[in-house]
C-alpha cells in the first residue's frame, strides 16, 4: 500500500494564539445558535400539531396515535441535539486547557548562605588504659562488733510429770447453813394471744348521679358500723390510716343510652388501678384489687371516659353501685 500524498496548500495562513482561540470560540457559538434554532423549530412543530400556535394548526386535529408519533420524532431529534452538545462541551474543555499556557522553566538555585557561628570544637577522646593489673593483698581483719540486744528463743517445755493421785480425804461434818437464794431469771416471751383482732374496713354506697369526665364518684355510708379504722371525707375520698394488705371491690351501674365506651377505675395516689371498660350503652362495670396500701394513701373511684357518664339505681337494690375495702393482713414497706 503506497504512502498518502499530502498536497502543498497555498497560500500559508499565519494566526496568533489569541486569534486561534477566538475563531474556535466563534465556531462553538455558531453551532450553539444553530442548535437553538433546531430546538425552537421542534417546539413550534408540536404547537402547530396541537393548534396552539398563532395562525391555527393542523386541520383536522391529529389523533392520539399521530401525536404520540410526533412526540417520538421530536424525542429523536432532541437526542441528536444532545450528542452535538456533548461534542461542543468537549471542544470547550480542550480550549480552556489550551488557553491556560505552559509552565515556565525553573530558575537556577540561589547560593547557600553562610553557616552561623557554633560552639567550640569538641576535643578527641583520650586512649583507654590497658587492663589486667594484679590484685592487691587482703588487708587485716577488723575488730569484732558489739553483741546485739535481744533474748534468744524460748526453749521447749519439758514433759509433765506423771504423779499418782492421792487418796480421797474424809467427809467433813454436816449441818452447814443454807446458801443465799440467787437472783430471779428473765421473763420468757409472751405466748400466742387469743382470737383475731378487728381489721380496718369500709362499706360505701353509690347513689344515682352524673359523673363528669375525670370526676370522682360520690360515696356515702349508711350506718356508723359501715366504717372502722379508715378516714372518709364524707364525699368521695378514702384515706388509709394503717399499712397492710387490702382487698377492694367496686361496682357501678350505667344509666341507659350512654356513649361508648365507658371506663371507670380506682385512683390510688392519683395513679389508675383496676380500670374496666364497658362497650355497651348501659350495664354494670365492676372490678376488684388486692395489694399493699400504706398509711396516708388516698383512694378514689373516678370516671376516665371521654365525657360525662350517668349512674342510676338498678333493679331493687336502690343504689347505683358500691365500694368495699378491707384490710386482710399485715404488710407494707
Amino acid at each position: 500500500m503506497s504512502q498518502a500524498n499530502i498536497p502543498n496548500i497555498t497560500p500559508s495562513i499565519s494566526l496568533t494564539r489569541e486569534e486561534v482561540v477566538n475563531l474556535i470560540l466563534s465556531s462553538i457559538a455558531m453551532q450553539e445558535l444553530g442548535l437553538s434554532h433546531i430546538i425552537n423549530a421542534e417546539a413550534e412543530k408540536i404547537q402547530y400539531a396541537l393548534g396552539t400556535l398563532e395562525g391555527g394548526g393542523v386541520t383536522p386535529a391529529p389523533t392520539l396515535e399521530q401525536i404520540i408519533a410526533l412526540n417520538c420524532n421530536v424525542k429523536e431529534m432532541l437526542g441528536e441535539v444532545m450528542k452535538t452538545e456533548i461534542i461542543l462541551q468537549s471542544k470547550m474543555d480542550s480550549l480552556k486547557a489550551f488557553n491556560k499556557g505552559g509552565t515556565g522553566t525553573v530558575g537556577p538555585t540561589g547560593p547557600t548562605g553562610p553557616t552561623g557561628g557554633g560552639g567550640g570544637v569538641t576535643g578527641s577522646t583520650g586512649p583507654t588504659g590497658s587492663g589486667g593489673g594484679a590484685t592487691g593483698a587482703t588487708g587485716p581483719a577488723g575488730p569484732t562488733g558489739p553483741t546485739g540486744s535481744g533474748s534468744g528463743p524460748t526453749g521447749a517445755t519439758g514433759a509433765t510429770g506423771a504423779g499418782v493421785t492421792g487418796p480421797t480425804g474424809p467427809t467433813g461434818p454436816g449441818g452447814g447453813a443454807t446458801g443465799v437464794t440467787g437472783p430471779a431469771g428473765p421473763t420468757g416471751p409472751t405466748g400466742p394471744g387469743g382470737g383475731p383482732s378487728l381489721q380496718n374496713y369500709g362499706n360505701f354506697v353509690i347513689d344515682t348521679q352524673c359523673v363528669p369526665t375525670y370526676g370522682n364518684v360520690h360515696l356515702k355510708t349508711i350506718l356508723p358500723q359501715d366504717l372502722s379504722g379508715i378516714n372518709f371525707n364524707g364525699v368521695d375520698t378514702i384515706t388509709i390510716t394503717r399499712t397492710g394488705l387490702y382487698y377492694i371491690d367496686w361496682v357501678v351501674t350505667l344509666a341507659a343510652c350512654q356513649p361508648i365506651p365507658s371506663l371507670f377505675a380506682l385512683l390510688i395516689n392519683n395513679i389508675p388501678h383496676s380500670g374496666t371498660a364497658l362497650h355497651e350503652r348501659s350495664g354494670v362495670i365492676t372490678s376488684s384489687r388486692i395489694g399493699i396500701l400504706n398509711a396516708g394513701d388516698v383512694v378514689r373511684l373516678v370516671n376516665l371516659s371521654n365525657g360525662q357518664r350517668g349512674l342510676e339505681s338498678a333493679f331493687a337494690a336502690n343504689t347505683a353501685g358500691h365500694l368495699s375495702i378491707v384490710r386482710i393482713a399485715d404488710g407494707g414497706v
